[in-house]
């Protein structure tokens, strides 16, 4: 499992490099600042998988994992989704197992891709009965 882990961590970097690299459509000038309503309204809906190029299946149950792996993925995946503006946040402190578990299971999900504006990971998929997400209490 190691290696794949490390390849896996390889793959997350890769994306966050090419999310780095400026392209004509991610340049961004003053002038083309918009209200959050606005780009609210107007920004394009995309799956996270597609904009970031990891996919849900590529990350594996936390019970395959040890405590450094895990520690690792889930540095690397909150690099990740703050690189497209996608922002992964705790309101209180959560073992880095629930963490990884929580976006694990939610990476599949569509978002909104904003130029401007911060978006935010959906901890639990809409609908789920409290106590049953990834994060449980």
């Amino acid at each position: 499992m190691e290696k794949y882990v490390d390849q896996l961590l390889q793959d997350i970097e890769a994306a966050i490099e090419i999310a780095k690299t400026p392209t004509e459509s991610r340049s961004y000038e003053i002038w083309e600042w918009l209200s959050e309503e606005e780009e609210d309204r107007t920004a394009p809906v995309r799956e996270l998988e597609d904009l970031t190029g990891i996919k849900q299946e590529q990350l594996p149950p936390s019970s395959l994992l040890a405590d450094d792996q895990i520690t690792k993925l889930t540095k690397a995946l909150i690099d990740l989704l703050n690189t497209h503006n996608w922002s992964f946040v705790m309101q209180t402190e959560v073992p880095e197992k629930f963490q990884y578990e929580c976006i694990r299971q939610n990476f599949k999900q569509t978002v909104k891709v904003y130029k401007w504006k911060m978006g935010f990971f959906e901890n639990c998929k809409p609908g789920t009965e409290h106590h049953t997400c990834a994060l449980k209490e």
